[in-house]
């Protein structure tokens, strides 16, 4: 099988399962088949099933990749910084952002379902956005008040069981506003030399 595997794209995927399945079953397939109608129907239907299976292998996902993480303020949606990696620290007035991409083992896109869960919601709540319209899925920690969370993504229904994790830290934001209380007024003490 190993043959087959090429860097050629997905969309070649059915046809390379459907060949490997008719060169594996080859062999049996006028015995399964009893030569009749009825029987070459159902040998049809064995290799489109064993054809299915080589398209899923073929396309199982292999690895979650991350985008580099977009940090914005909360209020203007005006972009602070963009760094590659799976860490983020970020102020109380912030949201950091990653694309998130499963792939298979030749590098293409594959759509499997993600389950994202966030450690600490008093940190940054977590938002993930599912893949549409050709773009990649994303994932958005909005800070709520310091300290740090682990976001972990897992690929759900693979095996072995895929994952990846994304760790925020939380700061304080900068002074905004100085608060001054009521001024004391005092009489001052003259001192006569």
């Amino acid at each position: 099988m190993d043959q087959y595997l090429t860097a050629e794209g997905p969309e070649n995927d059915p046809a390379i399962a459907l060949d490997m399945a008719v060169k594996l079953m080859a062999p049996c397939f006028c015995d399964r088949a009893g030569c009749t109608h009825g029987g070459l129907v159902e040998a049809a239907r064995q290799v489109t099933a064993v054809a299915d299976v080589f398209v899923a292998w073929l396309r199982r996902p292999v690895r979650i990749t991350f985008g580099p993480a977009v940090v914005t303020e909360q209020d203007t949606g005006e972009i602070v910084s963009t760094a590659g990696g799976s860490m983020a620290t970020i102020d109380t007035s912030q949201v950091v952002t990653w694309t998130v991409d499963p792939e298979d083992d030749r590098g293409f896109d594959v759509t499997t379902p993600l389950e994202v869960t966030n450690s600490d919601d008093s940190v940054a709540t977590v938002v993930y956005t599912p893949p549409a319209d050709g773009e990649l899925g994303t994932i958005a920690a909005t800070a709520v008040a310091p300290g740090s969370t682990l976001i972990t993504v897992t690929a759900t229904g693979t095996d072995p069981l895929i994952t990846g994790s994304l760790n925020v830290d939380v700061i304080p934001g900068g002074v905004a506003v100085l608060n001054f209380g009521e001024p004391e007024i005092t009489e001052q003490v003259v001192v006569t030399p």
